[in-house]
Parts: C-alpha cells; structure tokens; sequence
C-alpha cells in the first residue's frame, strides 16, 4: 500500500497537498474494509468527506462521520477489531484509541506512515483519522446505496444530499465556533439548487436547541441569511485554506456570493 500511496504523490510539490491525499488514500481504504465486513449494514455514512467522496466536492477532510440507522447489525468494537486487523495485515503500524458514548469514537493513528513516505515535520508526527458514529441519530434521513469507485470499488449506504445539505444547515446555524469548512460546503450545496431535509433539519434542532422556530421552505433562506450577514469571512477562508484542492477557491466564500444566491 506505501508503495501506491507513493505514486499518487509523487508530482505533488506541497507537503500539506501530499498529507492530504495520503490521509484520503487511507480513508478510502478504511471504508472498503467497513464495506466488506458489511458494517453499512447498520451504519450510514454521512458529513464532509461523504460529500467528497461521494459527490465530488473539491476540498479535503479529516473525519469519517457515520449515523446508525440498524442497531441490530452494529458492535462498535467489532468494528474496531476488523478494522485493525485487516490494516494491520496490510503492514501498517498503529494506535488505535476509542470511546463509547453516545457518539461513538475511534482514533485510528498511522503511526510511522509519514516518516516512511518522507512527510513528516515533527519527528514522531502521525497521521490520524478521526472514526464518530452517532448512536442516536434525529430522524427523518433517506438513505442511499451508491458504488464508490477510486482506488478500489465498493458499496456504502449514505444519507442522500437534502439529508447532507440539512446536516450542514444545522452545523451553520447552530455550531458554537466557526468551521470554514462548513461555509464553503454550504457554497456547494446552495449552487446544486438542493432542497434540504427539513423534516431532518426541525429533529436535529429539537435535538440540540432548548427552542428555536420550525425551518420550512418558506424562512429557511432568510434565517440563513441572518446568520450568514454578520460572519467573518475572513477568518472563514483563513480557516478552510488548507482543506481546498484549489486554494484560490477561498475567495468564493464571501457575503456577497451568499447573498446572490439566497432569495
């Protein structure tokens, strides 16, 4: 597998470009291992790298985030056990750390993998991946199947994109820190002309908000724009540089992109 990832990063010149294509290569690995050992079966996957992989948004991320939608087909440390085993038949060297609670989390840590491809700035520095599967999902998602093909083919079940798109409403509306990453996905979806989830978006929100107005079809546009028009985005596009495939696409990210878009 190093020598793979070697090939795929071997004209790249930025060492941040290398380590983000490295840690993508592996995420896909991690989830054909969780497609063969048929964990979609109870998961679903979801979030930035989903729409990434899935959809072709044009910027990279750091988690693999998953919702259940079966509890009868799910064991988080079997998961876990599968997972390490299968990588480390693969020769790589790692850490793994978790915690069960109602999201369930895993740090899966490479621990040598930069060293060996020549990546590293610290010496002992690892490439992580952050694994979060919520266990009490809101409802109101539709799922779908789709055949994920890069490196290796295989099947996921995913939310579709209004259940994506509400996702990141609520993450936009509702988050108590500013993710960049979030307004340039939110720039994504707004120019798909996509239709939220809003029975998902309103259980998300019950789920989170002591009280908040019901979103419709109707406010939803205007309540974004409320929050959108007092933002910096500045430290917006600062924030979510280093993630874009194209950089300069950080421009993109402005209150008077949303507001052209936003009726």
């Amino acid at each position: 597998m190093i020598e793979i990832i070697q090939d795929k990063i071997a004209t790249v010149n930025s060492n941040n470009e290398r380590i983000n294509i490295t840690r993508e290569f592996l995420q896909n690995l991690v989830l054909k291992i969780l497609s063969d050992q048929d964990a979609f079966l109870g998961i679903s996957f979801l979030g930035g790298t989903a729409l990434r992989v899935l959809f072709g948004l044009k910027r990279y991320s750091e988690d693999l985030d998953f919702s259940l939608h079966d509890k009868s087909k799910y064991l988080f440390l079997d998961i876990l056990k599968k997972l390490k085993k299968e990588l480390e038949l693969m020769n790589f060297q790692l850490e793994i750390k978790y915690k069960e609670k109602t999201i369930d989390s895993c740090f899966i840590s490479f621990i040598d993998i930069l060293q060996l491809l020549k990546l590293n700035i610290v010496k002992e520095q690892k490439l992580s991946i952050k694994l979060e599967i919520d266990t009490n999902p809101p409802q109101g998602y539709k799922l779908q199947a789709s055949i994920l093909q890069n490196e290796f083919m295989f099947p996921v079940r995913h939310y579709d994109l209004p259940s994506l798109m509400s996702g990141k409403l609520h993450a936009v509306l509702f988050r108590k820190f500013i993710k960049g990453r979030d307004y340039y996905d939110l720039l994504w979806y707004l120019n798909q002309n996509i239709t939220p989830n809003f029975c998902l978006l309103n259980n998300s929100i019950k789920q989170t908000e002591k009280s908040h107005k019901i979103v419709n079809e109707n406010n939803w546009q205007k309540l974004l724009k409320d929050n959108l028009k007092d933002q910096d985005f500045i430290k917006i596009q600062k924030d979510v540089e280093r993630f874009l495939i194209y950089p300069q696409e950080k421009k993109l990210i402005s209150w008077e992109n949303f507001k052209k878009i936003l009726t």
